[in-house]
Formats: structure tokens, sequence, C-alpha cells
């Protein structure tokens, strides 16, 4: 089976290739009027007669059609050649994660005999299946009406929404944790909806705000950043039944004053220490019982000045405030900060995402390889496990939701080994509580502790006191 399965893989490689390549040239070749009319009509250079206009919608009709068919028979092939070869990788794989949940495959027992748990990979499977899928959508009203001077519309999000649609899947899965209703959710990002209060997640919400907030018109390729903070917008100012807050961190270094300051009710800050302070003689006392919940005494020893130790006793406090939402807490990240020349992640990095993505509160993460944004969910073994947004369908309006609802689940496994990751990563994690919060950085600290990595905590901005030390030769 694996060599019938191998020669299977190298001809749909080669096959892949040929189309492909075929695919671009017959499309760089269609697209070159479509762009020069187009930034043409952006530069103001041609009047906005109606044969220009009409010229603009022609071109933009082929394009869309010829784009939509390229990348869908990307896709179909990318799928066959998964489905062959990930087959024999799920036969003898050991344990995954999903989502921050661990499924065991197989049990070795005292005698070296193996137990191959078929269940609990369909289990997998089913769970994969249910998560929503947000891809390339066309058809649906024109993008940007607020640039009035240009002709041109934006119909679809083909070779360029990924990250968007990437980051749509992030929001939708902290909704389905709060329990919203799937049909609920689909609404509130039909790309069809012009009303950003009916869907302030989707296309035509985040393209408005990102062009807004970033002066980028579609057509370009964003940054995580620069989504996740205009998602971070939406979800505090546009969306009315927001049911959980945004904190997006850069450089792989989360700042716990910051989430503090976020999620606690209180007047109080860290410079207020009254209410703390203590005196030289107990210094001492403090020393090993500090921050014992979190594991951090270690950090207070007899040169630890009185001062430190009541900031840190007050940020402790605030750790015991009890939070009124969730928080989707997105971490920006470079894992090959010393290599400029490939932008890949170096092996020794393989562990510290291996850790991230199974801790339980991982909710996804964004990466992806030669510029396409994937939403990865998981890996089993070796193998990140990721839904691919690059596949066109027709946007749906409200009352279809209930037919073509399964147009928003793929069932499609995809896998992407680690040296093949870009190593510019955002890793995406739901805290429910001031509970699961210590719990999280707990965890996270000792990823932080682990040699050679390039994540870091701190207490606050500004501070000499970092948990991480191993962070200070990449800064």
């Amino acid at each position: 089976m694996y060599i019938l399965n191998f020669e299977l893989y190298n001809i749909y490689v080669f096959i892949e290739l040929y189309i492909t390549r075929m695919l671009d040239f017959s499309f760089i070749y269609l697209n070159k009027s479509y762009v020069e009319v187009c930034d043409n009509a952006i530069n103001n250079e041609i009047n906005s007669n109606e044969d220009n206009k009409q010229n603009i919608i022609e071109n933009e009709t082929i394009c869309e059609k010829f784009k939509g068919l390229t990348t869908n028979v990307r896709y179909e092939i990318a799928k066959f050649k998964q489905n062959v070869c990930f087959q024999d990788k799920l036969d003898i794989a050991s344990d995954g994660y999903l989502l921050g949940k661990h499924y065991k495959f197989m049990v070795e027992f005292a005698d070296s005999e193996k137990k191959d748990y078929n269940y609990i990979k369909l289990k997998y499977k089913i769970d994969f299946s249910n998560i929503l899928w947000f891809s390339y959508r066309r058809n649906f009203p024109g993008l940007l009406s607020l640039t009035p001077t240009t002709s041109v519309s934006y119909t679809n999000d083909v070779m360029w929404g990924c990250m968007i649609r990437s980051a749509q899947m992030i929001i939708a899965q902290c909704l389905q944790k709060s329990k919203i209703k799937e049909d609920d959710i689909i609404a509130l990002f039909l790309d069809k909806e012009r009303d950003e209060y009916l869907a302030p997640f989707s296309i035509q919400t985040i393209s408005k705000y990102i062009y807004a907030n970033y002066n980028i018109l579609p057509v370009n390729w964003l940054r995580a950043t620069e989504v996740l903070n205009t998602l971070d917008y939406i979800n505090t100012n546009i969306y009315k039944n927001s049911c959980f807050k945004m904190i997006v961190f850069v450089d792989g270094l989360i700042f716990i004053k910051d989430i503090l300051d976020l999620m606690v009710n209180d007047d109080r800050t860290i410079n207020t220490f009254e209410d703390f302070e203590i005196i030289d003689e107990d210094l001492i006392n403090y020393k090993l019982q500090l921050f014992g919940n979190l594991g951090l005494s270690s950090l207070v020893d007899e040169t630890t000045s009185v001062d430190e130790i009541n900031i840190k006793l007050n940020i402790e406090r605030l750790l015991q405030s009890n939070w009124e939402q969730p928080l989707l807490l997105s971490l920006v990240t470079s894992f090959n900060k010393l290599n400029n020349y490939d932008s890949r992640v170096p092996k020794l990095q393989y562990k510290f995402i291996k850790e991230l993505l199974s801790l339980k509160q991982f909710i996804g993460m964004l990466g992806g390889y030669k510029g396409r944004a994937y939403y990865i969910v998981g890996y089993i073994d070796d193998n990140l496990i990721y839904i691919d947004p690059h596949y066109v369908q027709d946007a749906i309006n409200r009352d279809e939701i209930t037919t073509k609802g399964n147009t928003y689940h793929c069932s499609n496994l995809n896998y992407l080994h680690y040296k093949n990751l870009d190593s510019s990563i955002t890793f995406c994690f739901l805290i429910k509580n001031e509970c699961d919060f210590r719990h999280f950085i707990k965890k996270y600290k000792c990823i932080c502790n682990m040699q050679e990595s390039v994540l870091g905590l701190e207490l606050y901005k500004d501070t000499c006191n970092i948990l991480s030390e191993s962070i200070t030769e990449y800064e």
C-alpha cells in the first residue's frame, strides 16, 4: 500500500506542477490588461465614463472566473495528494492534538503489544469537520464603496484574502466555544451583508476598517497583526453582543499587566501599594511564598527590592480578581530571528510549537507556507493539521444559511510538516477565566524557560525582570 501511494504521490506531483504552471502563465497573460485598467482607475488616470467602466467590469469578470478556476484546480490536486499520503501517516500515528485536546491513537502495553484505537482516529476526523471553515468567496457586493474616486469593485477575495479567512476561523471558533448556534455564527460573517452591525465579521466590515486604520486596499496581502487588530476593534466597537475580549502581543512576548488592565475591572493600579506594602524584615518570609500559585517564587531572593515585591504582590492580587469574559490572546512571533536568509522554522524550534499547540487553551494558529495563510488547528506526530481557505465558493445570503451551511465545513485533513512552515506565526489562545489564566501562565512560563526559546513573559513593560532569560539574546 505504501509503495502504491508513493508512486501515486509522484504522479500527482508531476500533474500538479504541469497544470499549475500552465494556469499561472495563462493567468498572467489574461490578467495583464485588467491590472493596468484597475491601476489607472485607482490613480484617476482615466475618465470615469461608461466605456471605461464597462471595460473594467468585463475584464474583472473574466479574471474572476479564471482566478477561481486556477485556485480550485490547485486545491483539488493538493487535496488528492494529501489524501493519498496522509492516510499512511495516520495509520501509524501514535497520538495527535486538535484545538488543545489530546487524542491517543495507539497504546503500547508492557508486553510490547500495541492496540490501535481506530475509533479515536474517527473521532479526531469528526471533531475536525465540525470546525467552521471560511474560504474564498465570490459574487458578493463590491468592497470599499468608501473609495468613490475609483471605479474598481472587489467582488471576491481570491488570491489575497487568505489571512482574513484564517483569522475569521479563529473568531468563529471562539464563538462556538461560547455556545452560540452555528447558523447565528455564520450570519455574523456573511459577505453579502453590507450592514456592519448585522455581519460585523464579514469581509465587507473587515475590509472597511482595515482601510480606515491602515489605508490598505483589497487585493493587498495582509499581516496577521493588521487583521487581528482590526478584528479587535470590530469586536469591541461594532459587535454589540461581544462575548470575549481580545489582545494582541508581538515579538513572542506577553505582558501580564496589559492583560490584567484589560480584564480586571479595578480602579487600583500597580502603582498603588498601600494595601500590600511590606517592610524590609518581612522580605525573607515572603521569599518562598510569593507567587506560589504561579510557580514564580524563585524570582524573589535576598536582592529583590521591597518596591519590586510590592509591585508583584499587587499583580498577584489582580490575578485573583474575577473576569467577566473570556480572553482571546494572540501572540505574533518569529521562530527564525537569527537567520534572515531562510524564512522557515529552524528544527530546534519544532518542540516549542508542539508545546504551544498542546496547551488546553490553544484555539488555533495563523501560519502557512510560501505566502499562503492557513488556519492550523493541531498536529499529528510531526505534521501540522490545518484548514485551507484557498478554495473559491459563492457567497450566500442570510436565507441560504440553512440549505448551504455545509459550505462552511471541510472534512479534508490537510497536513504540513514543520520543516515547511514559514517562521512568522501567530498563536491564539482562548482563556476562559482568571483560574484558566493562572494555569496558562504556569505552562507558558515553562515553555519560555526551555533552552533555545524565543518566547518571553514579563510582568509589565519597561521592567528589567524578564521571566524567561533566554529571550534576551534575541532582543
